[in-house]
């Protein structure tokens, strides 16, 4: 599975050729035992990053380096597994994440509070609005807001939690088959709510298509309730065509067929290619008595040398 046609992958397909997959070692294990340190939190600053940028590189650089080629030149995707990594300190697996992002591009902040390494975990928020990582709500087809997205486990909850995945190209090959007359929709500019995660001087929404082709790739931006609500936070309102496009996208994002679905257990991670993977994840049930709360780690990446975007498709660079 390699190539242009290696991100037009169906959950079947995905499953039988098992490219995604990156087993670690029980030696490699063994060695990252050794050598992560048994405490650690990551910096929020450029310059804390850096000081750890040389030991991360020594240390995880061909871990991912295999990453790197499913991610970004194969499938799309990759999930991190291997006996043994269970029993890393917390650690450990949240300098593996950590160190592993600095290699494979720049940590960027995902919150006001400049968090580079973010917890997934239900907070119980009284706000409506949250955003969903906070939350167990169970989350739509979406893509993230840099060019990777790594997310480790801690620990999974009683029950739920699953993560669902779909090939963006895959999606696109099945709307321009069924509803030709709304393609168009996609590759128009939309207005995104940013939920003020806006640089300072920047507006409240974003411009961008959901599809853009550019450089001989197709490329995908999708995330539901931002767009759907982007409208109205630039003053206006969405057409009937682009609510019949919303619905279309994510019925199809939705099935079986199309879908890769994996539950993470401690220790193991996904690194997604937020370009060419679309990611759900069905809703979770914590058991706060015995201590199953389930808790993973998020880090988004801007890589060094990113892929060749559209400018309308590259704006989100410039507001995050």
């Amino acid at each position: 599975m390699d190539g242009g046609d290696a991100r037009r992958w169906t959950g079947a397909s995905l499953r039988a050729d098992g490219s995604y997959l990156v087993t670690v070692s029980r030696d490699e294990v063994a060695h990252l035992a050794k050598e992560l340190p048994q405490q650690f939190e990551a910096p929020r600053d450029e310059a804390g990053a850096d000081r750890h940028r040389p030991d991360a590189a020594a240390l995880l650089g061909a871990l991912a380096a295999r990453i790197e080629r499913p991610v970004g030149h194969g499938c799309g995707m990759a999930i991190v597994t291997g006996a043994g990594l269970a029993d890393l300190t917390d650690g450990q697996l949240r300098y593996l994440l950590y160190g592993l992002s600095l290699v494979l591009g720049r940590p960027m902040a995902q919150n006001p509070a400049g968090e580079r390494v973010v917890s997934v975990l239900d907070e119980h928020p009284g706000d409506a609005q949250a955003r969903g990582y906070r939350t167990n709500k169970a989350l739509l087809m979406h893509t993230d807001a840099a060019d990777i997205a790594g997310l480790l486990c801690l620990q999974q909850g009683s029950s739920g939690g699953s993560n669902a995945f779909a090939s963006a190209e895959s999606v696109h090959d099945v709307l321009v088959d069924e509803v030709p007359e709304l393609v168009h929709e996609y590759y128009r500019l939309w207005e995104w709510d940013v939920r003020g995660q806006q640089r300072p001087g920047t507006g409240p929404t974003l411009s961008s298509p959901v599809f853009s082709y550019y450089a001989g790739r197709l490329r995908c931006r999708y995330a539901s309730v931002l767009l759907r609500q982007g409208a109205a936070r630039a003053g206006g309102r969405l057409t009937a065509e682009q609510v019949a496009a919303l619905d279309r996208f994510e019925e199809v994002a939705r099935r079986p067929e199309l879908q890769l679905t994996y539950r993470l257990s401690r220790g193991e991670s996904m690194w997604l290619n937020n370009y060419t993977i679309l990611h759900a994840r069905e809703a979770f049930a914590d058991e706060a008595v015995s201590g199953q709360v389930r808790h993973l780690l998020r880090t988004w990446i801007w890589q060094h040398d990113g892929p060749p975007l559209a400018r309308c498709f590259a704006s989100s660079r410039e507001v995050y």
